[in-house]
């Protein structure tokens, strides 16, 4: 399993540049870069055109990948009816062997303006060689932050489209202008919020992708924090996503671009993807005490690592925690375990339980909104 980072951008001039990329992509842990909105270009000839144009001039010798959106006019035809495949064969023949491209992406089959049922969608993946992504509204035709209305998404919304992609994706983007500060952000941790229809879709092999809320825009949203646009991006990460999306360049602003740049740049450096990808390992981890708080453990390298995420922000709220972590019959003991993201590293106070585990407290703060990485050196 690899995880891909990359932001949704836009269609190209006078949008992203290649030197946007260049510049607060490249040498991070992003890998990919969806150029959004290319699917409304209303002539078929001018969507190849723009197309070409991205990849050639904002693409260009990047090791980043495009993301490529299907045309709406190629959709369209495949709802009118599955055997009129003349456009996406067109899109096909473009750009499926373009090594420029790393997939293709469907957006909000489900909304009822588009109204795309999974059966286009399989077209859709059929055709392709590479990966297709759907990426499926929340709510309808009302705020994706509130799914509350009749057309709203459910478990079996996401797991129909899943079942007919190579990858199903999911958006939430709970910092609203209504509130501030963590108290007034909605919470998307419930079992009836997009995450987790992510992480509880099937079929179980079909990728889970997710994006993170980087973004303002008058009288919907506020720009989230650095803290609460890395918060979302861990809480995403432990449920187990192959993906992120930050959404999106042309809406955020310098300081939050660099602030995603900075969190990917700590992923690459300190193999957190890697570290997600390794063996899954959480039936050797069992939490003895704490509330509010999701976690992961996994072996990597031969060292283990437990990451721990607030799960429910709250102004005030603070969270203390002790597990159990089980380092196997191949080792006898470890040395210690240490916060893996600080610089340089605190060594974490542990005692033995039985022969294979260690019962560990941390002595640091774990505040609103925090996660913390710990690594356990094994000798």
């Amino acid at each position: 399993m690899a995880i891909h980072f990359g932001w949704y951008g836009s269609r190209g001039t006078p949008g992203v540049s290649h030197s946007d990329i260049e510049d607060d992509m490249e040498g991070t842990a992003m890998d990919v870069y969806m150029s959004f909105g290319l699917r409304t270009i209303p002539d078929w000839d001018d969507y190849f055109t723009e197309t070409d144009t991205v990849l050639s001039s904002t693409i260009g010798d990047s090791p980043i990948k495009l993301i490529l959106e299907i045309s709406l006019l190629a959709l369209n035809d495949l709802k009118t009816s599955l055997t009129n495949t003349t456009k996406i064969d067109k899109i096909k023949t473009e750009y499926d062997g373009d090594s420029k491209i790393w997939g293709f992406y469907i957006e909000e089959p489900n909304w009822p303006t588009y109204a795309y049922d999974k059966d286009v969608t399989e077209v859709v993946r059929d055709t392709m060689t590479k990966p297709v992504i759907v990426n499926v509204r929340t709510a309808g035709a009302q705020d994706a932050s509130d799914p509350t209305d009749a057309n709203a998404a459910d478990q079996s919304t996401y797991s129909n489209y899943a079942a007919n992609a190579n990858i199903i994706n999911g958006f939430d983007y709970p910092f609203l202008n209504t509130g501030s500060g963590w108290d007034g952000a909605n919470d998307f941790t419930t079992s009836s919020k997009p995450l987790a229809y992510i992480e509880n879709h099937t079929p179980t092999n079909i990728p889970g992708w997710f994006a993170i809320q980087a973004f303002e825009e008058s009288g919907a949203h506020r720009m989230p924090t650095t803290e609460q646009m890395e918060w979302l991006t861990y809480r995403a990460l432990v449920t187990g996503v192959e993906g992120i999306l930050f959404y999106s360049y042309l809406l955020s602003d310098e300081d939050m671009i660099a602030d995603v740049k900075t969190l990917c740049t700590t992923l690459d450096t300190k193999d957190i993807n890697d570290i997600l990808a390794g063996t899954n390992k959480d039936d050797k981890a069992t939490k003895i005490s704490g509330s509010n708080i999701e976690w992961a453990y996994r072996l990597y390298n031969d060292s283990y690592y437990l990451i721990v995420v607030d799960n429910k922000p709250e102004t005030g709220s603070s969270r203390s925690y002790n597990f159990e972590c089980d380092l196997e019959a191949r080792f006898d003991d470890f040395a210690y375990a240490s916060n893996w993201l600080d610089s340089p590293s605190t060594t974490i106070t542990t005692t033995t339980v039985g022969s294979t585990k260690k019962k560990f407290s941390s002595n640091e703060s774990f505040n609103v909104g925090e996660y913390k990485v710990y690594r356990f050196l094994c000798p």
